[in-house]
């Protein structure tokens, strides 16, 4: 987070060029995917709604207005694979059978994974 602020500063007083400013945007964009899809497979902390920080940055920054549109539909798209994952079983929660036993959580130690956790 330090950094995107520090990024964002430097994009707002012109110290920093435009390219490097969307490359930052579109690689922090995948990390809030790849971060989602951890935390979607051991049903912890979902980190899709961070997209909002970046589009405030491509906002004050003024941006291309294809930078915010194509991270929305990033997003979008991320969050649809997810919901039919849901509803169809079609094979993402099962890459998780490919970590080590000892770092599997209980969420997927049942029949069809995910399965409902208690909270205490």
């Amino acid at each position: 987070l330090g950094g995107f602020l520090l990024l964002t500063q430097l994009l707002v007083e012109r110290k920093v060029r435009t390219s490097t400013a969307v490359f930052f945007l579109f690689s922090e964009c995948a990390s809030i995917v790849i971060h989602d899809y951890k935390g979607t497979m051991t049903m912890t902390f979902r980190s899709w709604p961070l997209i909002v920080l970046l589009l405030d940055a491509a906002l004050i920054c003024r941006l291309y207005q294809w930078v915010s549109i194509t991270m929305i539909c990033i997003i979008l798209a991320w969050l649809i694979v997810c919901a039919t994952e849901e509803a169809y079983r079609w094979g993402l929660y099962d890459v998780t059978w490919m970590v080590p036993k000892d770092t599997r959580t209980s969420a997927y130690n049942c029949e069809k994974p995910p399965c409902a956790i208690g909270v205490f």
